[in-house]
């Protein structure tokens, strides 16, 4: 039960993730469009692709879930769909998956188109456009985090809103009253270095990005993409905001996680809203469709959505880590230059990946639609990326028992353990007692405890919903439960009275730690705190209190244990 509690809390950290591959190291020291034109390698110079090793590999089948693309000159080289969407129809090129942290490559773009209008600057403080900062915040010893820097991951934020602070503080690029708590609160978080002199990779500063350009736009931060970016290049279901597609919850493609090696949707197995993952921020909150995405990218490559020299400054490798530029990942094969990001939204199910080649005119993308945990479409896209330059294949499904036990591994925390906690909580309610009252109390509320975090970390906290109506629906009928079980069937004492001091000792242990782990849990969350006091709380009260079955004083008929006087 604790190891589930600590791998639940360990992937809440991780509902954006996605960093950014980790490329080879390029020499090249600018990638300004009109330098851009190296011969490409001779295998790209048929239109035809050999991915036949791909295609025939048994891992695909078992595995995978989701969509490839691959086009060359407009012309579709490779495209592959396996899986099913929300509607129950089969996954296509216009399917719509949501992307993670290629996001960042959007809310980068929307700077940038700023910057191109000249509404801001990329040296401006950050503080000259959010509303409630100064120029001066998010500086240290002079030096501030400039536009330029927040794109580049430069400004010192750290990788995640601090949860104490900010872990209830959600959605605020859509919720004008978050926003200013977020914002108010995000002021005084902590710079982990001075700004210029390092790179972490931070969703917390793409958060600030998206912020900045609600800031300087007009509208919401999904309306000001649609216009800048996506309606000029007729990208109909590609956005952050889902109920602006009106299709969106049927042609959406599942949450879904590997459970033997079928696909299983925590979507309907948990009963998750379909447009959680939107609730990230600029960070991770897009979706596209496999034709769309390519698209864009290509758009953005090509030079029709930003100025020459403002991509040239995009794709420029930074002197802190030339595999990074602004929002978007760098690459050198071979002498040509790569572009592309990647993204996940774990344990949620998603990955993507996207590479475009300007001096190919190629690009691949890769969506996978079912966390495999050791699979993930980085690691196709670059097997595809090996097909086209001519080089062997090598397969990257999992094989052998540990790569299938790590690609159950999520469905392990996210499937079977809630099912398990939900026949162990249906077995408390019928079966005689027989541990200590306060033990077996405090089982049955950490355990419902363990089901609100599940859905909660799924759901993203972001509504009515994970707040408040399903911390009821589960934690009214497990606590009534205690209070009867309490009431009625008291033959066990409050505590057990070990022999042996050490075996007290480890007992108190165990009973402290078994009253503090779901409140702190929740306090590490930032939202289930309360929720959880008072749960605990109750099971603490209901132990103690003696019910009238516990007057008699006779045993339990299948305990042997003479009641507690």
């Amino acid at each position: 039960m604790w190891l589930f509690l600590s791998l639940t809390l360990a992937t809440a950290s991780a509902q954006d993730g996605g960093n950014p591959p980790v490329p080879d190291g390029s020499e090249d020291d600018g990638h300004r469009l009109e330098r851009i034109v190296p011969a490409p390698p001779v295998a790209l110079t048929s239109d035809r692709l050999d991915v036949g090793a791909l295609s025939t590999d048994p891992g695909l089948a078992r595995w995978f879930d989701g969509a490839i693309r691959i086009e060359r000159n407009d012309r579709v080289l490779f495209s592959l769909e396996s899986g099913t969407d929300a509607s129950g129809a089969p996954l296509s090129q216009d399917s719509i998956f949501w992307l993670g942290s290629i996001s960042k490559t959007f809310c980068s773009t929307a700077v940038l188109h700023l910057v191109d209008e000249g509404a801001i600057a990329l040296d401006d403080p950050i503080g000259a456009h959010l509303p409630g900062w100064e120029p001066t915040d998010a500086s240290i010893d002079g030096e501030a985090c400039t536009v330029e820097r927040l794109l580049a991951h430069e400004c010192g934020f750290p990788r995640e809103p601090p949860i104490a602070e900010m872990g209830d503080l959600r959605d605020p690029l859509r919720n004008e009253d978050t926003r200013t708590r977020f914002l108010e609160a995000a002021r005084r978080v902590p710079l982990e270095f001075q700004p210029g002199a390092d790179q972490m990779y931070s969703n917390l500063g793409y958060e600030l990005a998206g912020l900045l350009v609600v800031a300087k736009g007009t509208g919401s931060y999904d309306d000001i993409l649609q216009r800048r970016l996506f309606e000029p290049l007729g990208l109909e279901r590609t956005g952050t905001e889902p109920s602006r597609v009106p299709e969106f919850f049927d042609r959406v493609a599942p949450m879904a996680v590997t459970l033997g090696s079928a696909s299983v949707s925590s979507t309907q197995w948990l009963g998750l809203p379909a447009d959680a993952p939107s609730r990230v921020g600029a960070a991770g909150n897009g979706f596209s469709t496999p034709r769309e995405l390519t698209r864009f990218f290509e758009a953005l490559a090509n030079g029709a959505i930003l100025k020459p020299e403002t991509f040239a400054t995009m794709v420029r490798p930074r002197a802190i880590n030339e595999s990074y530029g602004l929002g978007i990942v760098l690459r050198d094969r071979d002498g040509s230059p790569e572009y592309g990001h990647n993204g996940a939204l774990e344990p949620h199910g998603f990955n993507a990946h996207i590479s475009t080649f300007p001096s190919w005119d190629t690009t691949v993308a890769v969506f996978v639609a079912r966390g495999v945990t050791v699979l993930d479409a980085t690691s196709i896209a670059q097997r595809l990326i090996d097909a086209i330059m001519g080089k062997a294949y090598r397969s990257p499904f999992p094989e052998g028992v540990s790569d299938w036990l790590m690609a159950n591994a999520v469905a392990g925390v996210f499937i079977v353990m809630p099912a398990w906690v939900l026949i162990g909580l249906a077995a408390m309610a019928i079966r005689p007692i027989r541990k200590p009252r306060l033990a077996w109390a405090l089982r049955a509320t950490n355990n419902a405890g363990a089901l609100i975090l599940i859905r909660g970390i799924l759901g993203m906290h972001g509504d009515g919903f994970d707040r408040l109506v399903w911390p009821a629906v589960v934690a009214v009928p497990v606590c009534a439960m205690v209070w009867w079980r309490m009431q009625h069937d008291a033959a066990q004492p409050v505590v057990a009275d070990h022999p042996s001091t050490a075996r007290r000792i480890v007992g108190w242990m165990g009973l402290l730690f078994a009253v503090l782990i779901m409140p702190v849990i929740g306090w590490l969350v930032g939202v289930y705190a309360v929720h959880f006091v008072l749960m605990t709380a109750f099971a603490i009260g209901c132990a103690l209190r003696r019910g009238p079955a516990a007057s008699g004083g006779s045993p339990h008929p299948e305990s042997g244990v003479q009641t507690a006087r």
